[in-house]
């Protein structure tokens, strides 16, 4: 006589459905906590990135002899950097390569950031324009932050009078930012 094995046996359609049924529990569980990492991860890239072109704008008004502003705009969705000439203003929301091309901007743009809204990630800044003045690398106005965030998390990216660079989270959503 021939035994059967468990593997000859296969699969009855009713153990198929609650194998289903259990993924679909598991999935449901776990859906919700993956898009709110996956959130709080967007505000942080942003941020990162943020910081980073900041201490870019600060080192180039260190090594240029002219200012860098940031010019932070586009209803809170986009910023630019400019090697500054003295008038008019810049305006990210034309985007990379348009920012300055307004006849009356007299600056040089250096970089623009545009952050899709598709991430639901917005800036919100406490001055619309931040200068990094040449040769000191010191800020104008004294004092600045703009705050990154979407629907699960804010980061606050600040910088003090000499252009140094610190970031927090206001309401202590994200982990691994002090909050602030």
């Amino acid at each position: 006589m021939k035994k059967l094995s468990l593997l000859s046996r296969g699969v009855t359609l009713v153990e198929m459905l609650i194998v289903v049924g259990i993924l679909g529990v598991i999935l449901a569980v776990a859906a919700p906590s993956l898009a709110d990492m996956m959130a709080k991860r967007r505000v942080e890239m942003v941020a990162a990135e943020l910081a980073t072109s900041l201490a870019y704008a600060r080192s180039e008004a260190g090594s240029r002899p002219s200012s860098v502003l940031v010019f932070f705009g586009g209803g809170g969705s986009c910023y630019s950097l400019v090697y500054w000439g003295g008038g008019g203003a810049c305006n990210c929301a034309l985007g990379a390569g348009n920012a300055c091309s307004d006849p009356d901007a007299s600056g040089t743009e250096i970089k623009t950031v545009a952050v899709p809204s598709s991430t639901g990630v917005t800036l919100s800044y406490t001055n619309a324009v931040v200068t990094f003045v040449s040769p000191s690398m010191t800020v104008t106005p004294a004092n600045p932050s703009i705050t990154v965030s979407n629907r699960v998390g804010q980061i606050r990216v600040s910088l003090n009078a000499v252009g140094r660079i610190s970031s927090c989270s206001p309401d202590g959503s994200i982990s691994g930012y002090v909050r602030c």
